[in-house]
């Protein structure tokens, strides 16, 4: 005879409190890691900062105040700055007529060359743009001293958001909308 193992009330009402009390701190820890990579730091600060572009021109960013803008250090040795960037070619081939986005390339904390960061851009089919920190003035200038950081920067000049680690693609998208 088989018995009947269904569980007395108590112990499945025990089992589901634990089961929503595991995805409330999941949540939690999921919001206090998504504030922990904000560099608080800089929001509502105005930056200026000069990068090339690959022929060596000079850009600045304040030539493009006045309109939403994406910054995004990153290098091509960094794995998560590596993860992130089929997300943000997406988001550029979306958002490119409304939005400035401006990869700016941290060539010379590792020793990579312009033509190491195009081959890597051509072969990966990436086309959004792409500015050398040659000098280190931009990172200086932000504080970089970890990457990826992304910072999203409204039509004022001010830094609105920040984000330093691999965005996820949902939050990429929310915090382009948020400086639309």
């Amino acid at each position: 005879m088989e018995e009947n193992k269904k569980k007395p009330l108590w112990i499945r009402i025990v089992l589901w409190a634990l089961a929503i009390v595991t995805l409330l701190i999941g949540a939690f820890s999921f919001t206090l890691f998504r504030a922990s990579c904000a560099r608080n730091d800089l929001e509502d600060k105005r930056l200026d900062f000069s990068v090339v572009d690959k022929n060596g021109a000079p850009v600045s960013l304040s030539n493009f105040q006045g309109t939403p803008i994406v910054v995004n250090f990153w290098a091509i040795w960094c794995p998560p700055c590596k993860q992130e960037l089929p997300d943000f070619q997406d988001a550029y081939d979306e958002y490119k007529d409304e939005v400035t986005f401006l990869f700016v390339n941290v060539i010379r904390w590792q020793g990579d060359t312009v033509e190491d960061v195009e081959l890597f851009m051509s072969e990966n089919g990436y086309t959004f743009p792409v500015y050398y920190d040659t000098d280190g003035n931009a990172a200086e200038t932000c504080g970089v001293s970890s990457i990826p950081l992304t910072l999203f920067i409204g039509r004022d000049g001010e830094v609105k958001k920040t984000y330093n680690a691999a965005i996820p693609a949902f939050l990429l998208r929310n915090y382009i909308e948020d400086i639309l």
